[in-house]
């Protein structure tokens, strides 16, 4: 716990200076991905379309992440780079200076999304990503289609169903449901 915290403070620090410039925006989610509960902080700031986003995730095996993203729209088509970085229980430390400690993973990663439009806020969507060590090791990546539904309020509810594909281009055999609950302030 005392990681996620680490890292939410970083990504505070970093958002509350950019957020000078622009509306700030403040989330929390809770998401089920499979059989996988997640928990999800973050803060950016928006302008015309554009924004820089950073969060802090832990999940229930206790593996957490700090990831930088962006966000690019023009008319219905979203793009978010981003970079991660990961430790927990899975592998690595969130310092991975001294006896006994290892770095964790570095990783970057895409996402277009397209909104569809015709009844409401549905999607389809196209990610991929790669580690990143002595090179770029390409994952593969998912896609999907989802629907995003939000109140005035800034609840909001994700439901996409996720196909995914190897580096290999081979496709999963299943598709994956995942849920997900936020707030943003």
């Amino acid at each position: 716990m005392k990681h996620l915290l680490t890292a939410c403070v970083v990504a505070g620090t970093l958002t509350a200076t950019a957020g000078a410039e622009g509306p700030a925006n403040i989330y929390a989610e809770v998401n089920r991905t499979g059989e996988v509960n997640s928990a999800t902080v973050g803060t950016g700031f928006e302008l015309g379309g554009q924004g820089l986003f950073v969060e802090g995730t832990v999940n229930e095996a206790e593996d957490y992440s700090a990831r930088l993203y962006a966000n690019f729209e023009v008319f219905s088509l979203a793009v978010q780079p981003g970079a991660t970085y990961s430790w927990g229980e899975s592998g690595g430390d969130l310092i991975g200076l001294g006896d006994g400690n290892e770095w964790g993973t570095v990783a970057a990663d895409v996402e277009a999304v397209y909104t569809v439009g015709i009844i409401g806020e549905e999607y389809v969507f196209l990610g991929s990503s790669a580690t990143i060590d002595e090179g770029f090791t390409w994952e593969g990546g998912d896609f999907g289609v989802g629907y995003l539904f939000e109140t005035e309020s800034g609840v909001y509810l994700d439901a996409r169903m996720v196909w995914g594909f190897s580096s290999d281009y081979e496709f999963t055999e299943d598709s994956t449901l995942s849920l997900t609950l936020g707030m943003s302030f």
